[in-house]
This record gives C-alpha cells, sequence and structure tokens, in this order.
C-alpha cells in the first residue's frame, strides 16, 4: 500500500487497530518488532505520514521518532516497549 502512496489507507487501518486497546497496540508493536530496524524505520515514518493525512498525531500512535522496537520487554516493563518514528525527510 505505501508502494501505491495509499499512506492515508494503511495509517486509517492502523489507528482504528491501535484505538481498540492494549492488547491490540502490543499485537501491532510486536508484529513491527519482527522486521529489521531499516524496515521499521521505513514504515513507521510512512506510517506517520499517513497519520498526519489523516489529520491525527503521530505520536498518539507511537510515531513521534524513529528507533527500532525490541522484540521482548524488558524486565522493567511489562509491555513491549512503544517506539516512534517521526518524519525525517522533509
Amino acid at each position: 500500500m505505501i508502494e501505491n502512496r495509499l499512506h492515508a489507507d494503511l495509517a486509517s487501518a492502523l489507528t482504528e487497530a491501535w484505538d481498540r486497546g492494549d492488547h491490540w497496540r502490543a499485537a501491532i508493536r510486536t508484529g513491527i518488532a519482527t522486521y529489521d530496524d531499516d524496515f521499521q524505520n521505513s514504515f513507521r515514518t510512512e506510517l506517520a505520514k499517513g497519520v498526519t493525512e489523516l489529520d491525527s498525531n503521530p505520536a498518539d500512535y507511537d510515531l513521534a521518532e524513529c528507533r527500532p522496537m525490541p522484540l521482548r520487554p524488558t524486565q522493567n516493563d511489562a509491555r513491549i516497549a512503544a517506539p516512534a518514528c517521526a518524519e525525517t525527510s522533509k
């Protein structure tokens, strides 16, 4: 969808799932974490563009600054750590 410039459509699906609650958020984070760091960063950057097109704040969906997600939670955190990805190319 990103290759076809359907950022807003993909972001719409993300925001709908994200807004369903903590279990959905954890599943989204876990799914994204299975990819390599470069893909994660690119994917989050493109999702942030779509969320912005929907007039939403990317930070509300862990898309505020780029950094890879850990696959497993830390011992001090019961949930998957929340990453974020800001637009780095303007």
